[in-house]
């Protein structure tokens, strides 16, 4: 045997531990009386030490295999430890030591926990017959030895026979011998070899040596003079201790063992002592006689308890055969269900012998084979088997019969002539007597096989769409763990898959928004909310921030975790893109400042806060001669201009107001916690201070003033609608303004209500126009003029509206007077001019399209503008821009324009004739109507005005003078066109007096020039405003012209 072996065997083990202690024991007898003395110190210490050691290490394993076996072990080991504390004490206060002492109650009281413990080791579920017959047999031998030894004891014990110091000594091996017993019964009917039994058997070899010898020494009193007990009572608990440490939850629950041979050498190891007690005890009575002492009463309790023994004996055979009949019953109807549950199985089975050969076919493997079960039987399972696929199954058989679980292989076998997709599993029953096989299952898997197959390329398309999806996407765990992630969130993220794998979720989002992102993610995989969309800011690997929008979603999937997908979209820009929009609707694109929008909306809703006394104004702020700086430097220039001025107004204002430009040089502030005008004046004086200092524009100082106009406003009364009220705070501070314009510029002008309204209404309505010409207001309307001889569409009169609001038009009348006043008609009736020739140049590209005449257009000009310098270039600026042909324009000039200044109207006249256009008198005779300036004045036309029209036939005066006008017209070979027909009785005089046109609702209403398209024409006739029955006779129609002109339609 190979020296390792040897010294891994228990035997060795025991042999070395007695070795060392006997030689050990020897050793000390040697030591004089004061190294003896020292000795036995240390040997009580070690004593204690290890039993208490014992005492810890069999509560660990009690704790460790929850087995009440080392439970109770480790109460009895601290309980002779507590005797071992004892004992050391009377050996170190140096005294005669005691015997009996207060120390053998803790030594006595080892053995109740330690045999209850011995007892545990039987069986998990013992009988109570069996516990009662292990003990009996222990306490047979027990006794049976205890009286030999008491036979055995030196004379001089006998003197006090019966003294209590013998029976105490006596005791002591009795306690052992019976654990002894307990403990080698348990061994023998274990079905596995345990080394903790052999262990703690041998820890209690130890302890019966060692009580033993203190007996014998105690009887000769010379224990103080042997070491050997006190070794032997370390050796034995170090046994224990050992024993404890290798404890399993199996070793301390041995099932029960088949004992079917053995009988004849357990009667022997029982009732030998039992025979050799009773033949010491007739050998005493055969030379001593009749003499009833402790050895004859304890053989006769002997006696009594062997006929115990037999009683017990004889019910725990009753038991066993009990069990054995019931135990033959329920094998006969195993092997009954086992071959019924074979023979039904929905797989194919097979029962193998070692050979690997079919013993057994199940009717499913008959099916599946194709072959009957008799042709099966004694042929290799593994022939089935596709050749290509045998050597795997061999390897299956072979792991199974070498005592391996393998699991369950995929091959292909021959049914049928047809390859079919089996899962082959082999179980191995050959230790199992009942079957004594191995049991072969073919499963037939195609279906899964299919289902697989569909399910990898499935997953295979969702890797693939996962992997490579442009925006980001991440699979966490339920506990928030990133398991999977794509490349697109890699890019995303700047960083590696193995620094972003493994890490919680929220690490990757900003430190402000993780709580949040944890609680959405927490409740979508909880079922609360089953998708989400949320923005969160995410912290990218090199430290910079990113905006992302996330969209998450809960998989459930039976049987195994929930999972959560999330998907990252990157919208860093977009949101940039949607904060710049945000901005540039909110804010002037040219200084950074508030715009109308922003302004309005502030100061409703800072109106709406307002209470008690507190109050705000508003301060409206427009540039002196603004057109001035523009036209003369340019228009970049008077963008430098107006960045200055927002500059110095935000420097002037204070950090809680707000600074708003309307557009073009308007500018207004709203002013906080002003419940008076004083703060707004003192505020908008600072600005005009800082306007004082010239402004460097190119290298050019300029010096701007402004006109400030100033309202104030507290609490809104009730029923008054906060946007409403910052409506009219706005329109009072412009009017403040206009004010302050009117009485000379560079002022400033405080909103007073007291003064009057009309001259209020007058300026409101002008700063209004100035508005409505900046935000392309103004609006054209036609109406049609008809020949009155040929009943064709001889022209179109365009008529001005202003569309204040959407879909609501403001008649001319309640504007042309302002603007005449103001100036505005001048660059009003460039904008009427302009897109005039624009809409006939865009008329007559159709006409000519469609090969019909020519469109002419005329426009007519306002007083001032005709007495403007640049009247001229200003028609031949829009000629040119539009396109349009001079011949095909007219411009009509009332009466009142021409008498203004007959030299200088002459020569304007001229010049606009030179350009090519033609000249209309409008509203003839409402004027001076002057015989000698018509025959010198250049124009071409004369219109009746409705006035005249509205008698004819009825009245003799206006009847007299339509007849005169046309008359005239013709005399100077002027055409001349009625205005205002509203019937066909006028019509039918106009015919008959020789009118060549008319214009009127006899022919059609005004309509918005959106709505006519590129053939005005066509949308009258199909509106069938026209009848041409009633216009009279058709003839060779004539160039047809737009009459264009500003005031209200009749």
């Amino acid at each position: 045997m190979p020296i390792e072996r040897l010294m891994k065997s228990k035997g060795a083990s025991y042999a070395i531990l007695a070795t060392a202690t006997w030689l050990v024991a020897f050793w000390l007898t040697h030591f004089t009386f004061a190294e003896s003395k020292a000795i036995e110190e240390l040997a009580t210490l070690l004593e204690a030490t290890a039993s208490g050691v014992a005492s810890v290490l069999c509560w660990r394993a009690a704790t460790r295999t929850r087995n009440p076996t080392w439970r109770c072990m480790a109460v009895g080991c601290a309980l002779w430890t507590s005797g071992s504390i004892a004992w050391t004490y009377y050996v170190f206060r140096g005294d005669a030591l005691p015997y009996p002492s207060f120390a053998d109650i803790g030594y006595l009281l080892l053995f109740p926990p330690a045999i209850v413990s011995a007892l545990w080791l039987h069986e998990a579920r013992p009988r109570g017959a069996d516990r009662a017959r292990s003990l009996l047999d222990a306490l047979l031998v027990a006794g049976s030895l205890t009286i030999i030894l008491w036979w055995a004891l030196p004379a001089s014990a006998h003197r006090n026979n019966g003294s209590l110091e013998l029976v105490l000594s006596v005791s002591y091996v009795a306690g052992d011998i019976v654990l002894l017993s307990l403990i080698a019964s348990a061994i023998r009917r274990s079905e596995r070899h345990h080394n903790e039994l052999l262990w703690l058997l041998g820890g209690f070899a130890w302890l019966t040596v060692a009580d033993a010898l203190f007996a014998y020494e105690e009887a000769r009193d010379s224990y103080l003079d042997s070491w050997i007990p006190d070794f032997s009572w370390i050796a034995g608990f170090t046994c224990i201790a050992f024993a404890a440490t290798l404890a399993s939850p199996t070793g301390a629950t041995p099932r029960r063992r088949r004992r079917l041979s053995g009988e004849g050498s357990q009667y022997l190891v029982i009732y030998g002592p039992y025979l050799a007690a009773v033949a010491v005890t007739g050998y005493e009575l055969a030379h001593n006689g009749l003499l009833i002492g402790t050895q004859g009463w304890a053989t006769i309790a002997l006696a009594v308890v062997a006929f115990a023994r037999q009683i017990a004996s004889q019910a725990e055979n009753n038991d066993l055969t009990t069990d054995l009949e019931a135990r033959v019953a329920e094998l006969t109807g195993s092997h009954a269900r086992f071959f019924a549950v074979f023979d039904e199985s929905i797989e194919a089975l097979a029962l193998l012998d070692r050979d690997g050969r079919i013993r057994l076919a199940s009717r499913q493997l008959v099916r599946l084979a194709g072959v009957s079960a008799a042709e099966l039987v004694g042929r290799d399972a593994l022939s089935f088997v596709c050749a290509a696929d045998r050597d795997q199954a061999r390897g299956l058989y072979h792991r199974t019969l070498a005592g391996e679980a393998p699991s369950p292989i995929q091959v292909r076998v021959d049914s049928s002539n047809r390859l079919v997709h089996v899962e082959l599993t082999l179980t191995n029953l050959l230790t199992n007597p009942e079957v004594a096989g191995l049991l072969l299952g073919f499963r037939d898997i195609s279906d899964r096989r299919g289902q697989e197959q569909q399910l990898a390329a499935s997953q295979a398309r969702f890797r693939a769409a996962f992997d490579h999806a442009p925006i980001g996407m991440v699979v966490i765990d339920i506990d928030l763990t990133i398991n999977r992630l794509n490349e697109s969130l890699i890019a995303m993220f700047a960083g590696r898959e193995e620094d972003l794998l493994g890490r919680h979720f929220t690490d990757l989002a900003h430190p402000d928004d993780r709580p949040m992102v944890e609680q959405i993610i927490t409740q979508n995989a909880q079922g609360e909310s089953p998708t989400m969309n949320f923005e969160v800011r995410l912290a990218r690997g090199d430290g910079s921030i990113i905006w992302t929008r996330m969209s998450a979603v809960t998989i459930h999937v039976v049987g195994a975790p929930n999972y959560v997908i999330v998907q990252i979209e990157d919208i860093t820009e977009r949101r940039e893109i949607a904060r710049t929009l945000e901005h540039n609707a909110l804010h002037d694109p040219l200084t950074g400042l508030a715009n109308r929008t922003l302004f309005k909306h502030v100061l409703a809703e800072s109106l709406s806060g307002l209470s008690g006394h507190e109050g705000l104004a508003v301060a409206f702020v427009d540039v002196d001669r603004f057109k001035l700086v523009n036209d003369s430097l340019g228009h970049d220039a008077g963008d430098v201009l107006l960045r200055i001025i927002a500059e110095r107004l935000l420097r002037v204002s204070r950090e809680r107001d707000l600074v708003a430009r309307l557009g073009g040089d308007e500018f207004t502030l709203l002013l906080h916690d002003v419940p008076d005008a004083s703060i707004a004046l003192e505020i908008t004086q600072r600005l005009e201070e800082s306007l004082r200092q010239p402004v460097s524009i190119g290298g050019v100082d300029t010096y701007v003033t402004v006109s400030v106009g100033i309202a104030v406003a507290g609490p809104l009364p009730k029923g008054i609608h906060a946007s409403e009220a910052a409506d009219d705070l706005l329109r009072d501070a412009d009017t403040a303004m206009y004010l302050a314009k009117e009485a000379g510029r560079a002022r400033i002008e405080v909103f007073d209500k007291r003064r009057s309204p009309s001259g209020t209404k007058q300026l409101s309505i002008a700063n209004a126009l100035y508005r409505a010409l900046e935000r392309d207001e103004f609006r054209l309307f036609y109406q049609p003029v008809v020949d009155v001889q040929t009943g064709e569409i001889e022209g179109f009169e365009a008529l001005l509206r202003w569309e204040q609001k959407p879909g609501i038009f403001r008649s001319p009348v309640e504007f042309i007077g302002v603007a005449e006043d103001t100036g505005l008609i001048v660059p009003i009736g460039a904008w009427v001019l302009r897109t005039a020739c624009g809409h006939a140049a865009r008329w007559n590209e159709h006409a000519a399209a469609h090969g019909r005449s020519p469109v002419t257009v005329a426009v007519n000009l306002s007083p001032r503008q005709f007495d403007s310098d640049d009247i001229a270039q200003t028609v031949a600026d829009a000629l040119a821009a539009t396109g349009l042909s001079s011949d095909l324009l007219w411009l009509e000039i009332t009466e009142s324009a021409l008498m203004r200044d007959t030299a200088s109207t002459t020569s304007t006249l001229h010049n606009l004739r030179r350009l090519g256009v033609h000249l209309s008198i409008d509203d003839f005779g409402t004027g001076y109507s002057s015989l000698s300036y018509l025959k010198r004045f250049p124009v071409e036309a004369l219109k009746i005005d409705q006035s005249f029209t509205d008698g004819l036939g009825t009245d003799r005066d206006d009847t007299a003078i339509v007849t005169a006008v046309i008359g005239l017209a013709q005399a100077l070979y002027l055409k001349v066109v009625a205005e205002g027909v509203e019937n066909e009785f006028q019509l039918d005089q106009l015919r008959r007096l020789g009118c060549d046109g008319a214009q009127g609702y006899n022919f059609g209403l005004p309509t918005a020039h959106d709505l006519l398209g590129d053939d005005p024409q066509a949308f009258f006739r199909g509106r069938r405003e026209l009848s041409t029955g009633a216009w009279g006779k058709t003839s060779t129609p004539t160039p047809t012209r737009l009459v264009v002109g500003n005031q209200l339609a009749p």
